[in-house]
């Protein structure tokens, strides 16, 4: 398996950011969030591939982007260290949000782990590579549980503990999703290498 996670399940990934999010290189700048055409246009692709793998529907996914812009345009010129930390970040809670929620509105009963298919029809992947495309396909194709762990370990590089809390469920079934979901990947794509 040649490709690496963060590059094909959401595209390029966030420049400039440790696994904290931030970029360890001096104070940060103020970004310049007058005009915020170009930085949507460059980042909403991914971040709605991003959404969707952790919500599992575009309808949804494109709500949390444009939810997540409203509030960086609230923000005025308060400065941001690394807007794409910064916009994954708020992605990463705002579907974390959205997922409590329909896990309280099924009373509980939502099983996180259960496969629902995504319907990634619309979902933007011109800047993506052949490569990271399979990657992505292959990615949608795991149980949601699978999906979800691997984003966040692979993508966000969240800790087993919170990948654990973001998603509500135990370390070690984080650490059995993620072990399957590699496994499947690899099979899957190291079958389309052959």
């Amino acid at each position: 398996m040649s490709a690496s996670l963060s590059d094909a399940a959401a595209g390029p990934s966030p420049a400039g950011r440790s696994s904290a999010g931030r970029s360890s290189a001096g104070p940060p700048d103020p970004v310049d969030l007058v005009d915020l055409g170009p930085i949507y246009r460059d980042t909403r692709p991914r971040l709605i591939r991003l959404a969707v793998l952790l919500v599992d529907d575009l309808a949804t996914a494109e709500d949390i982007v444009q939810d997540v812009f409203v509030r960086l345009h609230r923000r005025g010129d308060a400065p941001i260290e690394s807007i794409d930390g910064y916009l994954t970040t708020a992605v990463l809670n705002t579907a974390r949000s959205t997922l409590r929620r329909r896990r309280v509105a099924a009373g509980g009963l939502l099983r996180l782990g259960a496969r629902q298919d995504i319907d990634a029809t619309g979902v933007d992947q011109a800047d993506l590579t052949a490569e990271q495309a399979r990657m992505w396909t292959a990615i949608t194709e795991l149980p949601t549980r699978q999906r979800q762990v691997v984003v966040c370990r692979y993508y966000l590089d969240l800790s087993e503990r919170d990948t654990a809390r973001t998603l509500g469920v135990s370390a070690g079934t984080v650490k059995t999703s993620a072990s399957r979901a590699m496994k499947t990947l690899a099979q899957r794509l190291g079958a389309s290498d052959e």
